[in-house]
C-alpha cells in the first residue's frame, strides 16, 4: 500500500532507474541496434565530409563489443542505416565522389574512441 501511495503522490509517474534504463537499452541493442548506433555515434553535419566506408567498420566493431553478431552486407546496413534515418524524419545519407573516394556528406561519426572501449 505504501508503494500505491507514493505512486499517487507522484502523479502515477514511476522513479527513474539506471538498471531498468540500462536492461531496455541491452533490448533494443540485440533486437534492432541501429537507433542506438546512429544516437551513439552519428551525428548530422554540413560542414564535414567522412568517408563512406568508415560507418560500416565502426558498426560491426561496436556491435560485437555488444555481444552482437557483426556481420552485415555493406548493402544491408546502409539499407538499415537509412531506413532508421527515414524512421526518425532525417534526411538520407547524401554520398559523393571525390577523387576517387566516396564520402558521406551530411553525417560525421562521433564518439568512435569513447563508444568502442
Amino acid at each position: 500500500m505504501e508503494g500505491l501511495q507514493r505512486l499517487k503522490n507522484n502523479n502515477y509517474v514511476l522513479t527513474k532507474s539506471k538498471v531498468c534504463d540500462e536492461a531496455l537499452k541491452n533490448y533494443k541493442i540485440v533486437h534492432n541496434p541501429m537507433p542506438v548506433f546512429l544516437e551513439t555515434f552519428v551525428e548530422p553535419t554540413k560542414d564535414m565530409r567522412t568517408l563512406r566506408s568508415d560507418f560500416r567498420p565502426i558498426f560491426e566493431k561496436w556491435l560485437a563489443g555488444n555481444d552482437r553478431e557483426n556481420r552485415i552486407s555493406k548493402r544491408e546496413f546502409w539499407n538499415v542505416f537509412n531506413a532508421e534515418l527515414k524512421r526518425q524524419g532525417k534526411p538520407v545519407v547524401d554520398s559523393r565522389e571525390i577523387n576517387g573516394k566516396e564520402y558521406i556528406v551530411n553525417y560525421k561519426l562521433k564518439n568512435v574512441n569513447k563508444g568502442l572501449n
